[in-house]
């Protein structure tokens, strides 16, 4: 028989076909190579911490390199999270994986106007979207871990963001620091203590946001420290939240805040102090200790400021020290007609703002603004 009869026999050779990866894929196997490349060069070499700007530089930078235009697109940051998570990891992988996240959410909204709408299925995530630095248009709801956001917007801007449904400790930490921008807010049903903790710090800017539903202590606690700037807040059924807003605008500016419905104890306590300013800020059901106590002391100034069923707590106590001021103060019972509908339908405006979108708040939060300065106008 032949030889080459023989050969003919044989099947032929199938040529292996290599499939193609998926978007989330790449992903995946981009993430693998960034954890490769730190044990290189950052592991042990440096001590690596949450706010670590070179670490999140050299992920984003990376990461933007080697991402293809086709994986660039709103829903791929939905696939990502499903297939992650960082409960198994040790904190310092844990703030690597993070940082990619945030790596991926900056990447994304950079190169669409579409909305951004990540929905954890109550995941645990540590660190979610930790350090990204420009965002805009983002919806981010059931998830639990600490973290969550930590150290956004700083150096940068992030804008129409709306967060809630979040089980964890540190939403937003030191978010819009270092001469950051968050703009826009919307912030509801968090149970965790130290929401917006330290945020704005060093000449940062937070404008248009609202609170709704927060359980948990020292909320917005030191928050615009150092030259920063808090404006056009509202604050609403905030629970067990010992020390809420404690050392509020250090040296910063914070006006047009109203809060309603809250029950903390030392609200406010040491606010604006160190030549901060409070201006324009309404105050209704507050249930707790003191408010505004040890405030505006230091050259601090608190001005235009109105109370309103404030139930038996205990006002601007040990204020006015060290060349501090307090003036324009409107209290119970008076008020005329015209200044009780103004203090209703500021109550309102504020109690119904979680359920508009952050750009509908804004319109609101200028509403609440103009209805702010009428009633200091207004002649009883």
């Amino acid at each position: 028989m032949s030889i080459f009869k023989e050969f003919s026999k044989l099947e032929p050779v199938r040529q292996e076909i290599i499939k193609p990866l998926s978007d989330l894929e790449i992903l995946l196997d981009i993430e693998k190579k960034i954890f490769s490349l730190y044990n290189i060069h950052f592991r042990g070499k440096s001590h690596i911490e949450n706010g670590n700007e070179a670490l999140y530089d050299f992920i984003l930078k990376y990461t933007f390199s080697k991402i293809p235009q086709s994986a660039i697109h709103p829903s791929i940051i939905q696939k990502y999270i499903e297939a992650r998570d960082n409960t198994e990891l040790n904190f310092q992988d844990g703030v690597v994986r993070g940082m990619y996240s945030g790596a991926l959410l900056e990447i994304v909204c950079s190169q669409t106007e579409e909305p951004v709408i990540v929905d954890g299925k109550g995941k645990t995530f540590h660190f979610l979207f930790n350090h990204v630095r420009n965002a805009k248009n983002v919806s981010i709801k059931n998830f639990k871990g600490d973290l969550i956001l930590s150290h956004a917007g700083r150096a940068g801007t992030v804008t129409n963001l709306s967060v809630e449904e979040i089980v964890g400790d540190s939403l937003l930490y030191k978010a819009a620091s270092e001469k950051g921008n968050c703009e826009q807010l919307s912030i509801k049903n968090v149970y965790g203590i130290e929401t917006l903790k330290s945020a704005g710090f060093c000449y940062g800017r937070l404008a248009f946001l609202d609170l709704h539903n927060i359980s948990g202590g020292y909320t917005l606690s030191n928050t615009e420290g150092h030259y920063g700037y808090l404006s056009h807040v509202t604050i609403s059924e905030l629970k067990n939240c010992e020390s809420a807003l404690f050392g509020l605008g250090s040296d910063a500016k914070v006006e047009h805040i109203h809060l309603s419905q809250i029950r903390s104890e030392d609200l406010l306590t040491r606010a604006v102090i160190r030549k901060g300013t409070l201006n324009y800020a309404t105050f209704r059901n507050i249930t707790g200790k003191d408010l505004l106590s040890s405030a505006g002391n230091q050259e601090g100034l608190i001005s235009h400021i109105a109370f309103q069923d404030t139930h038996n707590v205990r006002t601007l106590f040990d204020t006015e020290k060290d060349e501090g001021k307090v003036e324009h103060v409107l209290r119970e019972p008076h008020y005329s007609a015209r200044q009780k509908e103004i203090f209703d339908t500021i109550d309102t405006l504020a109690l119904t703002m979680h359920t508009f979108s952050p750009p509908e708040q804004k319109k609101k939060h200028l509403e609440i603004a103009e209805l702010q300065k009428e009633l200091f106008t207004e002649e009883k």
